[in-house]
């Protein structure tokens, strides 16, 4: 729990509640980010995914137009 000074509050129960609310606001944010990046990450394996796919379909392809036109190297 961090502290923050607050010259204006006399109260050490207004300071706590102040501290609080600012852990829990951080909390939230740090969170957010956390998701955040986890649904960017599941996207971009995804496409990823999607190009090594792409990329064996094209290989298949050169293979076979290789076979065909009898172009071995």
């Amino acid at each position: 729990v961090r502290w923050v000074f607050l010259p204006f509050v006399e109260h050490r129960s207004a300071a706590i509640l102040f501290t609080f609310c600012y852990w829990a606001l951080s909390s939230i944010a740090i969170l957010g980010f956390c998701i955040l990046g986890k649904t960017r990450l599941h996207e971009m394996k995804k496409r990823m995914k999607e190009m090594e796919q792409e990329t064996a379909a094209r290989r298949e392809m050169q293979a076979k137009l290789y076979q065909e036109w009898g172009l071995f190297k």
